[in-house]
């Protein structure tokens, strides 16, 4: 109860909980007393949409608590904008479709990607294990477990992205936000991190390290959207990793409002115009940074680096 209030006390539309170490398959005692408790705290008998996701094996069929685990929960505001939920079977990420208006819909989507193969001594208990094994099922031979994330959550991604649709995506990355696999993952999926507008030094995520791990991407015209973003220290949140938040102008999303006054990468704002010196030498900072942030010349190097010597590219590349 004490690790729900301290999320819902933030006042979460929706809200995404990853490796939650629980059998969501055993409803009784585990999906029905997080609702009831969901609710008690909100002080509300409302409904409530929740999807989750566990990782089935027969082993550990009837264990309360198992490795990974995600969790969305959608707290009133716009259940009535709810259209349908689902899920990945190997507990990797879940998702929420909302309608936006007649032809548009947008996805929030959960997701958890297990940290690098374990060592020996972790008896094969771990997420990584469960998910090899997963897979392995599945009739993949030697499977990376984290390699099978970015591939299958990538063509979720180009499915709803091909149908018309934006996205929203939560995920426990484990892999620092500016390596090269989540650029080039953002890149090929036409996603921002929603955190670079808003801060110039990101902080750790986990409590024993030094980067942030724990990321917010979302769809690159979604951008202008998020008013704000913010990342709580693991000692301020529950569990080992930060608690992590956008908040999102849904409203005006769904009545189509123009948003681009306050996007300096749309179109018409990319002539400086302005009598004030002091609001157009911080404009420029901001357009400064974030050029720094997206490091688009060291990865165009990378990218014919890489081109030049697999022989995998041609002239029109």
């Amino acid at each position: 109860m004490k690790s729900i209030k301290n999320y819902i006390k933030h006042e979460p539309t929706i809200l995404g909980l990853i490796e939650t170490k629980r059998n969501f398959r055993l409803a009784e005692e585990t999906t029905k007393p997080l609702r009831r408790m969901v609710q008690a705290t909100l002080n509300t008998p409302a409904k409530i949409k929740m999807v989750t996701s566990s990782c089935f094996e027969e082993h550990t069929a009837k264990n309360l608590k198992e490795p990974g685990g995600v969790c969305q929960l959608l707290l009133g505001k716009i259940l009535s904008l709810h259209k349908q939920s689902g899920s990945d079977d190997l507990a990797r990420w879940v998702w929420q479709e909302f309608r936006v208006d007649g032809t548009r819909s947008l996805y929030v989507i959960t997701a958890y990607r297990v940290c690098p193969k374990p060592p020996p001594n972790s008896q094969m208990k771990t997420a990584w294990h469960q998910q090899y094994r997963g897979l392995v099922k599945k009739g993949q031979r030697n499977p990376d477990p984290r390699e099978r994330f970015m591939v299958d959550l990538g063509k979720f991604l180009t499915e709803i992205r091909t149908a018309g649709a934006d996205y929203i995506l939560g995920w426990d990355a484990n892999t620092v936000y500016d390596h090269d696999d989540i650029q080039d993952f953002l890149q090929d999926h036409d996603m921002v991190d929603a955190f670079t507008d808003f801060f110039d030094e990101r902080p750790a995520t986990h409590v024993n390290g030094s980067k942030q791990i724990d990321l917010i991407s979302v769809s690159r015209r979604l951008a202008p959207y998020i008013d704000k973003a913010y990342i709580l220290s693991p000692a301020q949140s529950e569990g080992d990793h930060s608690t992590i938040g956008i908040d999102f102008n849904f409203g005006g999303l769904i009545s189509n409002a123009d948003l681009s006054d306050v996007d300096p990468g749309h179109v018409e704002n990319r002539n400086l115009v302005s009598t004030d010196v002091k609001a157009s030498t911080a404009f420029l900072k901001h357009i400064k940074q974030k050029n720094a942030a997206h490091n688009a010349t060291t990865r165009m190097r990378k990218l014919f680096e890489r081109c030049e010597r697999t022989s995998r590219c041609t002239d029109d590349d």
